[in-house]
């Protein structure tokens, strides 16, 4: 079976993991292989190895990742001005053999350019919005 790719893409805090976890869940029930990852967590983990940084606390909502939050930031955008899918790229060199993959944070259009005009397998993208009176509470 061909690998299928699931871009979630959504602003910051509009339920991307919320809809990732409840998915695999989903997934899973129905007994198909299926792995997550992330476009940030390959940036975060090529920022931790470069500032000699705990790449672990970069994946949490903690005070740790929001010292570093700004410079991360403005690292990714000059990386990704250079070579606009390479976070992608690692993102999907880090998926093991799964027959479902969720990329669960697309939030740039070169993000989805990238899935849907350079990778040649099935795809399906999801663009998550959250509306302003909403309350942040995901689970109704």
């Amino acid at each position: 079976m061909d690998k299928f790719v699931i871009a979630i893409s959504g602003k910051r805090k509009s339920g991307k993991d919320y809809c990732t976890n409840n998915s695999i869940k989903a997934f899973e029930k129905i007994q198909l292989s299926v792995s997550a990852v992330g476009i940030s967590h390959s940036l975060k983990e090529e920022y931790a190895k470069i500032h000699n940084l705990n790449f672990a606390e970069l994946l949490t909502d903690g005070p740790y990742k929001e010292q570093f939050r700004k410079d991360m930031i403005r690292w990714g955008e000059d990386v990704r001005n250079k070579i606009p899918s390479v976070f992608c790229r690692a993102a999907l060199l880090s998926v093991d053999d799964s027959d479902i993959v969720i990329v669960s944070d697309c939030r740039r259009i070169t993000d989805l350019e990238f899935f849907v005009r350079t990778i040649k397998l099935s795809q399906f993208v999801l663009r998550l919005s959250k509306s302003t009176d909403s309350n942040g509470d995901f689970d109704s």
